[in-house]
């Protein structure tokens, strides 16, 4: 009896972290769906990528995005050529037992109505000032916004959207449902990469801290409410370096090809990779090769339907010479405000995703702020670590990964791209919570805090001697030929 006894809380001991890890990822996954659900209409940028998803449904897959209201009836967006006569088409789809819910628009030249079925649409399309009718739910006030596709950004992201409108229907929950689930998948990650780098019992329990932390990241769980596209990039960023971590490296290369196709910022672990795989053996050639054709080859084929209806060249102009541009200018001088990537670190100019009427006052309730003493904190460790930081259990994997991301952030604001906005952030951070759980672990493990304070002093006193002339610092680049008996 005390044998089966031992054996069952051993099994239960075991399987604790995964349990726990479960109940996060539940956790989190219902407070981002409440959140989802209670906003019912768009959440700040998302009118951008949902109305291109909706048109790639429309015009690219032909297929038919539904919106039923909470009354029964079917949303149509009826696009006019002019105004002109609008009353004809109001008579029609009030005859028929529907309803106008807007026509005040002032970019664009639409009616959006809510109709009993969708035979309607053969009506309205005859009529003369009719350009076309769209069923899904109302666009929001913007020109050419029935025809707008995103192309300054990859499509992937979009395409998850477009599923989901296309499965679920195309509501605000629907929307958000890939989102939300992306950043479950997130949590998940974080845990299973501090575990593997960390190992044993001690490694399993950091990363729940690791998971506990993101998932109550208020700038984490913000960008896990709404249909963005960074929640994707930050998804496909952390997997890559979870491939990394279990050496990996060609699976790793295809999943930031996925992270690439997402956003152009996907691409800024690239960097980091090429680094590791130059250390492991790899021709630097062979490399930067892997990292620069299987993406771009994940954009093309993943384009393919786009440059089938726009055409090779006009796909080009828009998704690539545009995007460069328009990504390393400064999009805009007014609107949200924008923030420097140093600036994401203490959570100075937030970007404000929604807002909330709370007693006769707008309050922010989805903001894209994180934990900034937590980032400072990180930030600080890693700077006093980095004397050391190739004794870390992943040898300064995850901290170069994470850094060598940041810079490239900070690379094109130097380039040009001031525009930068606070909600970046979330590519960074869940790497940020496990590089500060491997960090943490391996500062209080044996001696390693004392050596860290010795290899500090040595360097500031060899500072000093050379601050007073005592000493001579000389830097050597050297260049060996690894195989000299080839050369003649």
């Amino acid at each position: 009896m005390l044998s089966i006894c031992v054996n069952i809380k051993r099994a239960l001991t075991s399987f604790l972290p995964t349990i726990l890890i479960l109940a996060i990822a539940v956790f989190h996954f219902v407070n981002v769906y409440n959140h989802a659900v209670r906003i019912n209409d768009y959440i700040s940028d998302e009118c951008w990528y949902v109305s291109s998803a909706r048109n790639l449904l429309v015009n690219i897959f032909r297929g038919t995005p539904i919106y039923v209201s909470d009354d029964g009836l079917i949303g149509i967006n009826v696009l006019l050529s002019d105004y002109v006569n609008t009353y004809l088409v109001i008579h029609e789809i009030l005859s028929s037992g529907g309803k106008v819910v807007k026509q005040d628009y002032r970019e664009v030249q639409l009616i959006y109505a809510e109709v009993k079925d969708l035979d309607i649409i053969h009506r309205l399309s005859r009529m003369s000032n009719v350009v076309s009718v769209i069923p899904g739910y109302r666009y929001p006030d913007s020109g050419r916004i029935t025809q707008y596709l995103n192309t300054e950004h990859p499509p992937l992201g979009k395409y998850f959207i477009t599923a989901s409108i296309a499965v679920c229907g195309d509501k605000p929950l629907c929307w958000r449902f890939p989102s939300i689930t992306a950043s479950c998948i997130i949590v998940v990650v974080v845990y299973l990469l501090v575990r593997s780098v960390i190992g044993g019992s001690t490694g399993s329990y950091l990363g729940l801290v690791a998971a506990l932390l993101t998932s109550l990241d208020t700038l984490f769980r913000s960008l896990s409410v709404v249909a963005m596209l960074d929640i994707y990039v930050s998804l496909f960023t952390i997997t890559t370096l979870y491939l990394l971590i279990k050496r990996k490296v060609h699976i790793a290369s295809s999943n930031l090809g996925l992270s690439f196709i997402s956003k152009y910022t996907g691409s800024f672990a690239a960097p980091a990779i090429i680094y590791y795989m130059i250390k492991g053996g790899m021709k630097p050639i062979k490399a930067i090769l892997y990292l620069v054709c299987i993406p771009l080859s994940f954009l093309i084929v993943s384009s393919a339907p786009l440059i089938i209806t726009l055409g090779f060249q006009q796909w080009w102009l828009e998704s690539v010479e545009n995007a460069v541009r328009w990504h390393l200018s400064i999009k805009t001088l007014s609107g949200p405000p924008t923030s420097a990537p140093w600036e994401w670190l203490i959570g100075s100019n937030p970007f404000i995703l929604h807002y909330d009427y709370v007693n006769g006052e707008w309050v922010p309730d989805l903001i894209a702020k994180g934990n900034n003493v937590i980032y400072l904190v990180s930030t600080a460790l890693t700077l006093f670590i980095l004397p050391k930081i190739k004794k870390l259990p992943d040898g300064g994997m995850t901290s170069i990964y994470v850094w060598g991301i940041f810079s490239m952030y900070v690379l094109i604001w130097i380039i040009g791209s001031r525009t930068q906005y606070s909600f970046y952030m979330v590519q960074l951070t869940p790497l940020l919570y496990c590089s500060l759980m491997v960090q943490l672990f391996w500062i209080t493990s044996g001696s390693n805090f004392i050596e860290l304070l010795r290899k500090w002093r040595e360097i500031i006193v060899s500072v000093v001697k050379w601050l007073y002339g005592d000493l001579i610092i000389n830097i050597y680049v050297k260049i060996e030929d690894k195989n000299p008996s080839a050369n003649p």
